[in-house]
């Protein structure tokens, strides 16, 4: 690679041939390139030709300045320039090639980031993080690279970038937690933009946007809550949305003593499942049930279950179900009791302290 800056490879030259050696590799490579692209890039929508559309549109800028530069470092060898002269144009050369170098290897990974946001809707809203990062990290490494191949010694700069990122990390601590926590939830996927959740603190709602230093969650009240990353991750939190978005609808009742429990189950069953199949949002291939599970104070008390495809569709699904099974129960005759307490005086002659007296004739 050093021998190709070097201009005693040639010890005497030409212009003409110096200028036809330009002319024709900058001509041949740029008809190469194109062909690349043009084969790169394919007309078809297909999502698996995505990537290759993207390339195809991201390098050939810095391919194109690549064989320029390159063409121009080869015409250098070749032309009658002094050895101090050519020595001095080729350092120049070698900048801009490395830097054609650093901005091709930019521009390959920022399509592969546009081709995993294609195929992650998770990277969606995070993408432009993902990317500035790329970017600093390359342009930063490649300085360092240039300057290491002109001779400048990084090692300073490398201890004093150490300094720098530890005062920094300091005084960023909090910004810096949110930042890989935000990576955390983006790789480990707790949490999804789209799903909804409720946190320790009672606070529910869809998750908007996953993004570098906070998660925004969107309200049943169509309000947005702001939560800092690092919360979100160090929190237990109940995702509606995992395994999948199918959820369970309870609903609690109770029946008179007196009543016929059979008739009870049956009839209400029969609510459940017409209710399951006409509401918008219930799973109607879910067939609901009905399972006593205590006797309470006044009734005999029961649960009800149904199932809606998203957690949006619960309280619609308990409105239609309370009213139908009301509407049912006061056909059938059945009785849901209102909460009473009877009291019992052992003692006759306190009850009859506490009796009301007769009024005074």
């Amino acid at each position: 690679m050093d021998k190709l800056f070097r201009h005693d490879l040639v010890p005497a030259g030409d212009w003409t041939l110096s200028g036809f050696i330009l002319v024709a590799w900058i001509a041949l490579g740029w008809v190469i390139a194109r062909f690349i692209f043009s084969v790169l890039k394919h007309r078809d929508s297909n999502p698996s030709f995505y990537l290759r559309n993207t390339l195809a549109r991201a390098i050939p800028v810095p391919v194109y300045a690549l064989v320029t530069v390159t063409g121009f470092i080869v015409s250098v060898h070749y032309a009658p320039f002094l050895d101090a002269d050519a020595d001095r144009i080729l350092r120049v050369l070698k900048v801009i090639l490395f830097t054609a170098v650093i901005y091709l290897a930019d521009s390959v990974l920022q399509a592969l980031v546009r081709e995993l946001e294609a195929r992650h809707q998770d990277l969606k809203n995070s993408h432009l993080l993902f990317a500035a990062l790329i970017h600093i990290v390359v342009w930063v490494v490649g300085l360092m690279v240039i300057l290491e191949s002109l001779g400048v010694s990084i090692t300073p700069l490398l201890a004093s970038l150490g300094v720098g990122s530890l005062a920094v990390a300091l005084a960023l601590q909090s910004t810096l937690a949110n930042l890989f926590s935000g990576f955390y939830l983006l790789l480990d996927k707790p949490v999804r933009a789209g799903d909804f959740v409720k946190l320790p603190s009672g606070e529910q709602g869809f998750i908007e946007v996953i993004g570098w230093r906070t998660t925004r969650i969107r309200s049943l009240e169509n309000n947005i809550l702001v939560i800092p990353n690092s919360k979100l991750a160090e929190n237990q939190i109940l995702n509606f949305h995992l395994p999948d978005s199918i959820c369970s609808v309870l609903i609690d009742a109770g029946v008179d003593y007196g009543s016929d429990l059979e008739k009870v189950e049956r009839v209400t069953n029969e609510v459940a499942r017409q209710v399951q199949e006409k509401v918008e949002g219930a799973n109607p291939a879910f067939q609901p049930f009905l399972h006593y599970d205590r006797f309470g104070d006044s009734s005999i008390h029961f649960t009800v279950t149904l199932s809606s495809k998203t957690v949006a569709a619960n309280d619609r699904l308990k409105h239609e179900f309370i009213k139908a099974l009301h509407e049912r129960y006061r056909t059938e005759g059945i009785v849901m009791p209102f909460p009473i307490q009877s009291l019992e005086f052992r003692d006759r002659a306190l009850a009859d302290r506490l009796a009301p007296k007769p009024p005074a004739p």
